[in-house]
């Protein structure tokens, strides 16, 4: 990219909008009290950047100084004359691209505070000259650059209280992480927060740790400067690697809005920790661990699979955020796990990379247990509870799973997901829940929903599974046969629609598509099971003797066999309890589609016997050939393995919406959309 006079224009308009071109140093002269004006610079995307900056109350600029280069104080994007003219704070021209709007707001910012890491030619003054310079810069690099906390540069400055404000993105009219921008949680540092700036590179632990330019050495440095209760910031420069772990974590934000922040800073790759034979985090004891964001951190025990990798065993554990983060190898890669008097409350893992799990028998990617609150949300999930050197036999078992949440765990919502290659269950969500827009993999049983109703404890469930693509059902190994979809028991209310499900490859199989699974003291009620499409799995509707109210209706049920039944019900008794009505059928051969206890029945009788206005499927679907090998290839790549592959290296700064679940379920969804009425 070549900013030319048109980018600079655009740009110095950004400046002038947000505020006056003021000498900076005065800003900070002395004896000024000093209090944070907000600058806001509108986004092409209707979103806005929110800045604050310190603006002096006592000693105004002085409009003749060599450093106001404008002669004038042009408090409100006016004409240049002295006069404010119209508001244009939210003025953006159409066509400056989002990321360098990012980039112009972020030294601004510096400049105006008369922070010296906006000295862009590096002569130690700050003059127009530098805005010049870092023109240049942006020039020199393609106007690229990944941003604090996720990639970029992170520069920060000391206000006079010893504190660091740092340049992040704010495109909100609040830094509330509850809000998105691009999809990622929007972090900024306060004005109470102090920014710790950390690199194995080129640090000093002699330093104050204050800027990119005097960064520490070491973690335990870094971590001897946080200060608990409040909003502060530990950074770790981008491609440097650590030795160590953060220990028992003691530290807490100041409030929802202003969390302590354990990130990245710089471009590249995320900061690497090898932690041994401990935990990179433990939250254990009665230390209220709250308003915590971790972020950006590539974390793997390097040798061995300690207990967990972000290990949260307390119920003195809320408000979590762990976003962006690579974590591998540990026996549980992020542990939740509260206590029954004191539940663990709102934690959200959010676009992290949770692979390879590994230990005895009950490794998982993710374990959650006696929590209130829990968000999973657009991360890549893969080949957690197994050995993948030693292989399945040798490693799969049936306690080993992608995601495990206990029947404690309260208000999940599982979204967005990419669930591969799991032990056994790409989830299992003992409490119910909400599981929407997922893709499942070569998962041996790729949802599970409720419990077995044995105990007082495992009382009924509500739920929803719906518009999650689930492909390629497996065994657990071969001595342990699955390939299951859905699995639903123990339900209070549940909704299971929108689903797609294609081609379960174990064979030969009994592989459910969706079950109505477990014992009678399972019992499964209100269920709506519609507008699901069920393609060549080898059973696509099971129905055991634990069902008593349930709704079967405009389902598209498919298989190229012509010796597999489309629905069956082991015992007679359970016809009564599921009401069938408006759904499509076809399967290869004219006989035995339908099973009831000992009995096989066609689509005539299955009809005339047990359903409402079944009907023959007769339209075609665009493509039902569609896998993630053809996906892969639809973006360039050459099968499956590369896609994974690409997955599991996505981060902030290098992050590819092709490699999202949004992206592959729309392509199943055109896939498998009808060609006709029927």
């Amino acid at each position: 990219m070549n900013l030319t006079r048109k980018w600079q224009a655009a740009t110095l308009t950004l400046m002038l909008s947000s505020g006056a071109c003021v000498a900076p140093a005065a800003a900070q002269s002395a004896g000024d009290d000093v209090e944070m004006e907000r600058i806001v610079i509108a986004l092409p995307n209707g979103k806005r950047i929110v800045r604050y900056v310190p603006r002096t109350t006592k000693t105004a600029p002085d409009n003749s100084s060599d450093n106001n280069t404008s002669g004038n104080n042009n408090t409100g994007g006016g004409n240049g004359d002295g006069n404010t003219g119209d508001n244009n704070a939210d003025w953006v021209p159409d066509d400056i691209p989002d990321d360098l709007q990012r980039q112009v707001a972020q030294w601004l910012m510096l400049y105006r505070a008369g922070n010296m890491a906006a000295d862009a030619n590096g002569d130690g003054r700050l003059t127009p000259a530098d805005y010049s310079a870092f023109i240049e810069h942006l020039n020199a690099h393609g106007g690229q650059d990944d941003g604090p906390g996720g990639g970029g540069s992170n520069n920060a400055g000391n206000n006079d209280n010893g504190d660091n404000n740092n340049g992040d993105d704010d495109n909100s009219d609040d830094n509330s992480d509850n809000n998105t921008l691009d999809g990622w949680t929007e972090l900024s540092p306060s004005a109470e927060s102090r920014v710790i700036y950390v690199s194995s590179s080129t640090g000093n632990d002699s330093n104050d740790g204050l800027s990119e330019a005097t960064p520490l050495r070491t973690l335990d440095r870094g971590l001897s400067k946080l200060r608990s209760g409040q909003p502060d910031w530990l950074l770790f420069k981008r491609g440097d690697t650590f030795t160590g772990t953060f220990g028992n974590f003691q530290f807490a934000g100041m409030s929802a809005d202003k969390p302590l922040v354990v990130g990245a800073y710089g471009n590249g790759p995320r900061p690497k920790f090898y932690t041994g034979a401990s935990p990179a985090f433990n939250f254990s004891g009665s230390f209220v661990r709250e308003h915590v964001a971790i972020t950006s951190l590539h974390l793997e025990p390097g040798t061995g699979h300690p207990a967990g990798g972000i290990r949260m065993v307390t119920g003195a554990v809320k408000d979590v955020l762990v976003e962006d983060c690579y974590l591998s190898q540990y026996y549980v890669n992020i542990i939740v796990q509260g206590v029954s008097t004191d539940k663990i409350e709102n934690v959200r893992i959010r676009r992290n990379v949770i692979l390879d799990a590994r230990g005895s028998t009950h490794a998982q990617a993710i374990y959650a247990s006696h929590t209130h609150g829990l968000l999973i949300e657009g991360n890549i999930i893969d080949r957690n509870g197994w050995d993948s050197d030693a292989g399945r036999s040798a490693s799969a078992t049936i306690f080993a799973h992608n995601c495990y949440i206990q029947r404690s765990t309260e208000g999940l919502v599982f979204k967005n997901n990419i669930v591969m290659r799991a032990g056994s269950h790409g989830i299992q969500a003992r409490k119910g829940g909400i599981l929407e827009d997922n893709i499942f993999y070569q998962n041996p049983m790729s949802i599970m929903m409720g419990n077995e109703g044995g105990q007082t404890y495992e009382t009924p469930v509500y739920g929803t599974i719906k518009r999650n693509v689930i492909l390629e059902g497996i065994d657990i190994s071969p001595e342990l046969p699955r390939g299951d979809g859905i699995v639903i028991q123990h339900t209070a209310q549940i909704e299971v629609t929108d689903n797609i499900l294609s081609k379960n490859l174990n064979d030969p199989s009994s592989a459910y598509g969706i079950s109505i699974d477990g014992p009678t003291s399972a019992p499964v009620r209100n269920a709506l099971i519609a507008n699901n499409i069920i393609h060549d799995w080898d059973l696509p509707f099971r129905v055991r003797d634990n069902a008593v109210s349930v709704v079967f209706r405009d389902n598209i049920l498919t298989n190229a066999d012509d010796d597999k039944h489309l629905i069956k019900h082991r015992d007679p008794s359970t016809l009564d309890a599921v009401t069938y009505s408006g759904n499509r059928y076809l399967r290869a051969g004219n006989q035995d589609w339908f099973s009831v206890g000992s009995s096989d029945l066609s689509l005539p009788e299955w009809a005339s016997q047990h359903a409402d206005s079944p009907q023959l499927l007769t339209s075609p679907f665009v493509d039902d050939t569609r896998t993630f090998d053809t996906y892969a290839r639809s973006i360039g790549l050459s099968g499956a393995p590369e896609l994974i592959e690409a997955m599991r290296g996505v981060r902030k700064g290098n992050w590819d919406e092709r490699l999202t679940a949004e992206a592959i379920g729309r392509y199943f969804r055109e896939g498998f959309t009808l060609t006709g009425s029927n």
